[in-house]
């Protein structure tokens, strides 16, 4: 309704002033034919005439700012999917012993059917990593299991800082999880299809500090007496590349 409303006083405006000009040319030329002048431009089309050419290219200018929107929401659609017609997806959870999770069925100091195992150890830090050989969708597609071996104080905490996410086809996503691995492991489960993405795997062990949530990855590494990081780069079903051994 509204968009006919301004349709139609573009029409009444432009039809006015064309009036005003045809008058004014109509009179130059019969000022012009009295005078015995023969006339040098055009005859101007009729008012009706101009108001049907009007109409008509407003209406095909529509028809066209129409199809060039569609066209344009298509395409943004169709970039954020793969190859394969899927949208981009990385699932990451944390899971403490104490949490149900499909992660209750597996030990982590010993092989996994339909996963391959490897073990990352750096200061009393262990991570052990398995991925899936099958790719079936009832379990992750990877799982970490992180824990803290070394010795500490009292007021000594091994934290696990898991930064993870991915930027492609104009869509993104990104998390962070903060562990402490001072009275148990914790399971990390990687899922997901069609991405390629990061897992940042940032370990410290700090001295007096008991909340770490929203600290800046910089204020931990100065506050902690043992910090790295390990990174695990993610490629799920990607055309160019096969998935993370």
């Amino acid at each position: 309704m509204t968009f006919a409303i301004f349709i139609f006083l573009v029409v009444a405006l432009a039809m006015f002033i064309y009036i005003l000009i045809y008058k004014h040319s109509i009179n130059k030329r019969l000022e012009e034919s009295r005078e015995g002048i023969e006339p040098r431009h055009r005859a101007m089309m009729s008012p009706l005439k101009f108001a049907c050419f009007l109409i008509l290219s407003l209406l095909l200018a529509y028809i066209l700012l129409i199809t060039i929107a569609y066209a344009a929401l298509s395409f943004r659609k169709s970039t954020g999917r793969s190859a394969g017609g899927e949208s981009p997806k990385l699932s990451v959870r944390a899971y403490s012993s104490d949490y149900e999770s499909v992660t209750e069925l597996f030990d982590p100091t010993g092989d996994i059917p339909g996963y391959t195992r490897e073990v990352i150890d750096g200061a009393g830090f262990r991570f052990t990593i398995y991925n899936s050989k099958t790719m079936g969708a009832d379990f992750p597609r990877m799982m970490i299991y992180a824990e803290y071996d070394g010795e500490t104080g009292s007021e000594q905490t091994p934290y696990l800082v898991a930064d993870y996410g991915y930027q492609m086809n104009m869509r993104g996503s990104k998390g962070t999880y903060y562990l402490d691995l001072k009275k148990q492991g914790q399971w990390l489960t990687v899922s997901g299809h069609s991405v390629e993405g990061h897992l940042d795997l940032n370990y410290y062990l700090l001295s007096g500090i008991t909340e770490t949530d929203g600290l800046p990855l910089d204020d931990l590494e100065s506050l902690s007496e043992i910090s790295g990081s390990y990174s695990i780069p993610i490629s799920f079903d990607m055309e160019t590349e096969d998935p993370v051994e």
